[in-house]
């Protein structure tokens, strides 16, 4: 491979994905349709899953690019020190999302910080101050809500033109709501995984 090329995966958030907002997220769904929907919703996500794992190592597999110059960027992981703790952390916890990535990393995959610390805080208490709120985000809220979406896909789109070396294939593990390749350059050709059907999108949104 002579260019660098990005895969774009869709990330379908489990409840273990949303930490400590996930709580809250599983008490919202109970009161709306009873802890019937809650696992309804949990198996629903497991066999999108089951689908995003197979395509994406049948996708490896068919570029021939070795394990070893394969670049793994995730949604809401931290450019640290502690990348690959926090990905076991995660997965341990029964994230398929990050099952895979620790997967993939334990065969030679690069785990590379992908977002902002900072912008995540951020994002956090925002989160948490419209929880404690109960009401209708005002639309000061929405809007820095918009604000804080677009900051950490432009910061991504940074972090994927900085590390992602011509000749390694980028797999990008990213959220619904994300649009990283409006802000990134000519220079990374960006490949969906598969697309999204409608339906499935508006449905399965965190």
């Amino acid at each position: 491979m002579t260019k660098k090329v990005l895969i774009l995966v869709p990330v379908f958030h489990s409840l273990a994905d949303l930490g400590s907002v996930g709580e809250h997220v599983e008490q919202q769904r109970a009161a709306a349709g009873g802890i019937d929907a809650v696992r309804a919703q949990e198996a629903k996500v497991e066999q999108l899953w089951d689908g995003i794992e197979q395509a994406l190592m049948s996708v490896i597999r068919f570029t021939g690019v070795p394990m070893e110059q394969v670049r793994i960027y995730q949604d809401g992981l931290p450019v640290c020190d502690q990348e690959r703790k926090i990905v076991d952390e995660v997965a341990a916890k029964g994230s398929r999302n990050y099952q895979l990535v620790a997967r993939l990393t334990d065969q030679g995959a690069q785990l590379t910080g992908t977002e902002s610390a900072t912008l995540l805080q951020q994002e956090l208490a925002l989160q948490q101050a419209q929880m404690a709120d109960q009401g209708e985000p005002a639309a000061e809220t929405r809007a820095t809500t918009s604000r804080l979406l677009q900051e950490r896909d432009a910061f991504i789109a940074r972090r994927i033109q900085e590390t992602l070396q011509t000749g390694e294939l980028g797999v990008l593990f990213i959220g619904l709501s994300h649009d990283v390749p409006s802000h990134l350059g000519n220079e990374v050709h960006v490949r969906p995984l598969f697309q999204v059907p409608a339906a499935v999108s508006v449905s399965s949104r965190q």
